[in-house]
C-alpha cells in the first residue's frame, strides 16, 4: 500500500522529471517564467526584464515548452550574449506530452513548478516567482519596486499588476469600469487581474495546489486561489505594457456598449443581504438575480453553505469562495441579456462617477483617466 501523507506537493503533482539544470544561485529569489512563444515576442518581454536588481538575491529566467527545445536553448543564449543579458536564462521543455494532455497551463506548469523546486532548495525568502506572456514589458526600476511590494506588506502572498491598452482603451476602461462597479457592489474580491501576469511567493504557490492544466486563462483561474486565501493585493504603480485581457467580462457584440448600472444594483442588494441569508432568510432581489439564482440551483447550494457552517464568519468564506468572478460574469451576462439592455460605455461611467460623487467628464480618454487613478 503507498503511503501519501509524507509526499510533497512536487512528489505528487510535478510532471514527469526534474529538469537538469545548473545548481540554483544560493541567492536566488525571483524566477521569472515564460512559456515558449514567437521569438519577437520573447525578445520584447526579455528587453524589458534586463535591468539591475536590488539587494543581493539573483534572479533567473525559465522559458517552458514543448518538443526537444535545444533549438530555442542556442537562440536564447545567443540572444543572451549578444544583448548582454544579466541573468540566465533556462528552458525548461518535455517531449513526451501526449496530445490529451498538452495544454498552455501544463506548459506553464512545468517551468512555475521548477521554479518552486529550485527557491525550495535555496530557502531564500520570501523567494518569488514571476508569471508573464511573452510580449508583454515591465516598467523601469521594475526589481526594486516588486520586492518592496512583498517586504512592505508581509502578509501579501499574491500580486497583480496595473496595466494600460494604448491601443484599446474603450477595451480597458471597460475593464476598470467592470472591477469599480463591482467594489461599488461590495464585492470584496473584485481585483483587476490581467491574464497570466502575476507574482506569487513559493510558500503560496504549493499552498494553493500549483499551476492548473487548463487550455487558456490558466493564470486568472490560479490568481482567484489565492485572491480566496485573502493575500492578494495589486499593485497600481507597477504598470505593464501590452498584456492580454482577461476572460471574464461579460462583453456586449456590439462595441462601446456595456452592461448598465442597474445590473450591479441587483449585487449590491444581493451582496448586503448576506447576514440575512445566513440566517435562513431569502431576501428580495431583483427580477435577473430571482431567475438567476433558479437557473444555477443556487439557494440548495447556499443551503449547503449554512448546513456546514456554524459562523457568519465561516459561511462568508464559503459564500465568497462560491460566488467567484466567472459565476459574477455569468449573471451580467444573463441580466444584461435578459432583463437590462447594454449601454453606451461614456454614459454608464458617467452614471458610476456620479453614484461615487465623482465629477462626470465628456469623452472615452478623459473618463478613462479618471478609472486609471482609482486604486
Amino acid at each position: 500500500m503507498t503511503i501519501y501523507k509524507n509526499l510533497t506537493y512536487l512528489d505528487k503533482n510535478r510532471y514527469g522529471e526534474p529538469f537538469d539544470l545548473p545548481e540554483p544561485d544560493p541567492n536566488l529569489g525571483l524566477c521569472i517564467v515564460i512559456p515558449i512563444s514567437e521569438m519577437a515576442l520573447i525578445e520584447r518581454t526579455l528587453h524589458s526584464l534586463n535591468q539591475r536588481s536590488s539587494g543581493n538575491q539573483s534572479i533567473e529566467i525559465l522559458i517552458s515548452g514543448v518538443g526537444e527545445g535545444d533549438h530555442d536553448s542556442r537562440r536564447l543564449e545567443e540572444w543572451r550574449k549578444e544583448n548582454n543579458f544579466l541573468y540566465p536564462i533556462y528552458t525548461c521543455f518535455k517531449s513526451d506530452i501526449p496530445d490529451k494532455h498538452l495544454t498552455s497551463g501544463l506548459i506553464r506548469k512545468l517551468a512555475m513548478d521548477e521554479a518552486l523546486d529550485r527557491l525550495k532548495r535555496v530557502e531564500t525568502k520570501p523567494g518569488l516567482i514571476l508569471s508573464l506572456d511573452a510580449g508583454v514589458e515591465v516598467p523601469e526600476n521594475f526589481y526594486p519596486r516588486l520586492g518592496a511590494c512583498f517586504f512592505k506588506k508581509p502578509k501579501v502572498s499574491g500580486l497583480g499588476f496595473n496595466y494600460r491598452r494604448e491601443e484599446e482603451s474603450q477595451k480597458e476602461l471597460y475593464e476598470r469600469f467592470f472591477v469599480k462597479a463591482l467594489k461599488w457592489a461590495g464585492y470584496p474580491n473584485a481585483y483587476l487581474t490581467i491574464g497570466n501576469n502575476f507574482v506569487c511567493t513559493a510558500h503560496i504557490y504549493e499552498k494553493v495546489s500549483g499551476m492548473n492544466r487548463k487550455n487558456h486563462d490558466e493564470g486568472f483561474y490560479f490568481q482567484q486561489k489565492i485572491i480566496a486565501q485573502s493575500r492578494f493585493r495589486t499593485c497600481r504603480h507597477l504598470v505593464l505594457k501590452n498584456p492580454r485581457p482577461d476572460l471574464y467580462l461579460a462583453v456586449s457584440e456590439r462595441k462601446g456598449f456595456i452592461p448598465s448600472l442597474p445590473v450591479f444594483e441587483e449585487l449590491k442588494n444581493f451582496f448586503a443581504a448576506i447576514e440575512d441569508i445566513f440566517k435562513g432568510v431569502q431576501p428580495e432581489t431583483g427580477p435577473a438575480m430571482a431567475s438567476f439564482m433558479v437557473k444555477e440551483q443556487a439557494w440548495e447550494k447556499i443551503e449547503e453553505m449554512r448546513e456546514y457552517s456554524n459562523s457568519l464568519e465561516t459561511f462568508q468564506k464559503r459564500f465568497w469562495a462560491w460566488m467567484n468572478p466567472l459565476l459574477i460574469r455569468n449573471f451580467v451576462k444573463w441580466a444584461s441579456e435578459h432583463y437590462y439592455a447594454y449601454e453606451h460605455d461614456v454614459q454608464v461611467c458617467n452614471d458610476l462617477l456620479e453614484l461615487l460623487g465623482k465629477d462626470k467628464a465628456e469623452g472615452l480618454s478623459p473618463i478613462l483617466e479618471i478609472f486609471r487613478g482609482f486604486n
